[in-house]
């Protein structure tokens, strides 16, 4: 998989879905880091990003890795709000939300960070480019939620 943390967790829920149709239901995924934080890519030993390695010898690197098991949380988030039923007039809850985990998770100001980063480069991903500048303005979001 190449990108970064959000990536890899695409491709693994996508893989979680169609897993009874592949022929190996736990394929061995490979990352190359070229996201903005690369949380998983740098505890799972691939680095913490690319810097213009050979790609023949990343993919002999992947060949001769070590398999390594990973734990992937599913969380099913019940909506305390309901939605009426327009046919019948009767109030229907809402269906869960389901959410995938892989390396963790924040609850405090790390995970507005997050979430606030995250919506502003779905906003005008164009911004977003570099992962030197990624970085830049994740550094720069953070220390004003800490001063305020």
């Amino acid at each position: 998989v190449c990108g970064g943390d959000g990536t890899v967790g695409w491709v693994l829920g996508v893989l979680e879905e169609i897993r009874h149709k592949l022929a190996c239901s736990e394929p061995p995924v490979a990352i190359l880091p070229l996201g903005t934080g690369n949380d998983l890519g740098r505890v799972l030993n691939w680095g913490a990003g690319y810097s213009g390695e050979d790609p023949y010898s990343i993919l002999l690197s992947i060949e001769e890795a070590d398999d390594v098991l990973m734990d992937r949380w599913t969380i099913l988030l019940d909506s305390l709000e309901a939605t009426e039923d327009i046919e019948n007039g009767i109030l229907q809850p809402l269906p869960p939300k389901i959410v995938q985990m892989s390396n963790y998770f924040g609850i405090g100001i790390d995970a507005e960070l997050s979430l606030d980063f995250h919506q502003a480069r779905e906003e005008e991903p164009c911004k977003f480019s570099s992962r030197f500048h990624n970085k830049g303005v994740y550094v720069k979001a953070g220390l004003q939620k800490i001063s305020h």
